[in-house]
């Protein structure tokens, strides 16, 4: 190409070259606004993902708190029957030895006569285990041993007898 071409497309040449210039500033104009919109919407997004994650993991967190109190109740409410159970059998046994100290053979025979006219004069009638007596006849049996008496005893204190392990 010539020189005097050359000069001649030299204003077409810096024309272009300005232009040029001008497009690439807005199209990185642009590109940075674009950027920042992008940066703005993934920023909007992640406070987003962080807020659901962190509701999340509070909703997560109440639901085991949750259970654990609900089974810390339960071993709660577990001893307390166990003690009350326990305080129960040894206010029974309590019972139950100071009938077998006595030695009453006049409570036994009383026993065997009530055995006898529950169940009529042909009844089978035993020594408890423990003391008192056990009398059988068909189809039916009759548990006067002072176990099932002291039992008995007991639970007919009902609320009353709540006192002695309730605090």
């Amino acid at each position: 190409m010539s020189s005097s071409v050359r000069a001649a497309l030299a204003p077409l040449r810096e024309a272009l070259v300005t232009r040029a210039g001008r497009e690439a500033e807005r199209d990185l104009h642009a590109a940075r606004q674009e950027a920042g919109e992008l940066i703005a919407k993934a920023q909007v997004t992640a406070q987003t993902i962080l807020d659901d994650a962190a509701a999340r993991g509070r909703t997560d967190a109440d639901a085991v708190l949750a259970a654990e109190r609900t089974r810390g109740r339960r071993a709660a409410r577990t001893v307390e029957l166990v003690a009350r159970r326990e305080a129960f059998e040894e206010l029974t046994n309590e019972v139950v030895a100071s009938l077998a100290r006595r030695d009453d053979p006049a409570l036994r025979d009383r026993l065997v006569s009530r055995a006898r006219r529950v169940l009529g004069n042909d009844a089978q009638v035993c020594d408890a285990p423990g003391g008192g007596v056990i009398g059988e006849a068909p189809g039916q049996l009759l548990d006067l041993s002072f176990h099932t008496a002291a039992v008995r005893a007991v639970e007919e204190l009902g609320a009353d007898v709540e006192g002695l392990w309730v605090p």
